[in-house]
């Protein structure tokens, strides 16, 4: 997606492509990582990067608000741009440069963009400066990019290199490499705390509407940080609040899909680490019934297991991952809840069902990438909506 978009922008600019060591600058792949670069002597920099040096240089350039943490980003993004009526870019699956004019964009242009920025895609950025940058928690991932934390917040630390005391950097004070980072930024410091009065009015709001794109304490404090930006460009709490009220939840992130058996039945697909997992655990206070597996990312697993060996009231592990789940599974709890393991995620589903009840929850929130069984994290959710829709229409 990211070279097509960068392709075809090129040639509406009027820009000639050449190869790598041809070429003044070259666009780099976020797939790509910098130990693999072609030697060459130009610079080497992300899509995002190439994009805002465009943007920048327009007669009315848009304010930038940029994302970044290891879990939450692309929710905190949609939430901001639900509530600023403003498009969104980057890591969230919509390329930043194609809002760069060309000489026959005729289209007004927009105030702000939201930009969701990984790890990957700030290795490469340079000049990148954020009126508004959001640092939510970091947590060890990508692992096979970044061995050490050390190295992961120092990508993610890109994102406010350049910011100004003109600028703002919301960050979550409850996490240290999320501190760290903000701490380095010369811009306005505002961390997401729960004592913020906004905070309150919005576990206010849930309690009062049927929110369900605000189900969990993740997605209260996902709300405010996305408020925290709104209040930045001088949106008022009430005009957050009523925003806030109608945002629908993403696709694959703790996404009702439907009831069966007297069960609601949740998707969360994007749960592709445990820290992710661990926020949807957290979310219920019904009895679990939880789907794990898939792509074993070679992780420490123990403390995760003994988490959700607390927390559900049965176990199904399927995918690559399963050998090892179940063996650390069993070390870690006496009595377990039931644990069952299967091949597939639609035997996970039966047996899931088969051992829940009336008013429990089925959550599928694996814990791991997708990768074993399936395209993505978006494709093995789209199957088990599908799968579950089946089963629904079955009993209708």
């Amino acid at each position: 997606m990211t070279a097509k978009a960068v392709t075809q922008k090129a040639i509406d600019l009027g820009l000639l492509i050449v190869t790598p060591e041809e070429a003044d600058i070259v666009i780099a792949s976020p797939g790509i990582p910098p130990k693999s670069f072609p030697s060459v002597t130009c610079e080497i920099i992300s899509e995002i990067e190439f994009a805002y040096r465009y943007l920048i240089s327009e007669q009315r350039p848009p304010s930038i608000i940029g994302i970044t943490g290891t879990n939450g980003k692309s929710t905190v993004t949609a939430m901001i741009a639900h509530i600023l009526d403003c498009p969104m870019a980057g890591n969230i699956g919509i390329p930043l440069i194609q809002y760069v004019a060309t000489p026959d964009t005729k289209t007004s242009r927009p105030e702000q963009i939201v930009v969701e920025l990984s790890s990957y895609q700030l290795e490469t950025c340079n000049t990148l400066r954020p009126h508004v940058a959001v640092v939510l928690g970091l947590t060890p991932d990508h692992i096979d990019r970044h061995p050490t934390m050390e190295s992961y917040a120092a990508a993610k630390q890109r994102l406010i290199a350049t910011q100004t005391p003109d600028d703002v950097v919301i960050y979550d004070a409850t996490n240290t490499w999320s501190r760290h980072i903000a701490e380095q930024s010369r811009a306005q410091k505002q961390p997401i705390s729960e004592t913020s009065t906004l905070y309150h009015d919005i576990i206010a709001l849930t309690q009062t509407q049927t929110c369900l794109g605000l189900i969990g304490k993740h997605n209260h404090l996902n709300a405010l940080s996305a408020g925290l930006v709104a209040r930045a460009y001088g949106v008022s709490d009430a005009h957050i609040l009523e925003k806030l009220s109608s945002y629908q939840a993403l696709p694959h992130r703790i996404e009702w899909v439907g009831t069966l058996n007297g069960c609601r039945v949740f998707n969360d697909s994007k749960a592709t680490n445990p820290e992710s997992t661990d926020v949807a655990l957290a979310a219920f206070e019904a009895p679990m019934h939880v789907i794990l597996g898939g792509k074993d990312k070679g992780l420490n697993l123990e403390e995760f297991a003994r988490r959700v060996a607390e927390k559900a009231a049965s176990i199904t592990v399927f995918g690559e991952i399963a050998d090892r789940l179940v063996s650390v599974l069993r070390t870690v709890k006496h009595p377990l809840p039931p644990l069952a393991q299967t091949v597939t995620l639609a035997e996970a589903l039966t047996q899931a069902l088969s051992v829940s009840k009336p008013d429990d929850v089925i959550l599928f929130s694996p814990a791991c990438s997708s990768f074993d069984q399936f395209q993505s994290f978006e494709h093995r959710g789209d199957v088990f909506r599908d799968m579950v829709q089946e089963r629904m229409n079955d009993v209708s």
